[in-house]
């Protein structure tokens, strides 16, 4: 997931291994227009751990992949230097 933003993010999350580089960007730009997170990311927001989902979905915030990995956007992360 190098970067996962706005339509992209809700087919995204949807997969059973989500990996995450430091490059990695996480966001719902559609918020900054009025518009809402699509269905699948809505699903998934609603499930992250607290009240980060609810804050990213109004907000429209950027997470990046140490933060996708600790809030469960992300299962796996690798450095994208390759070794």
């Amino acid at each position: 997931m190098e970067s996962s933003l706005g339509g992209g993010a809700g087919v995204s999350v949807c997969g059973k291994f989500r990996v995450a580089t430091e490059k990695s960007v996480f966001s719902m730009p559609e918020i900054a227009l009025g518009f809402f997170p699509d269905i699948g990311a809505s699903y998934c927001l609603s499930r992250l751990p607290g009240f980060l989902g609810e804050y990213a979905g109004l907000t429209g915030a950027r997470l990046d992949g140490a933060e996708m990995l600790a809030c469960g956007l992300a299962t796996h992360f690798v450095s994208s230097a390759g070794r």
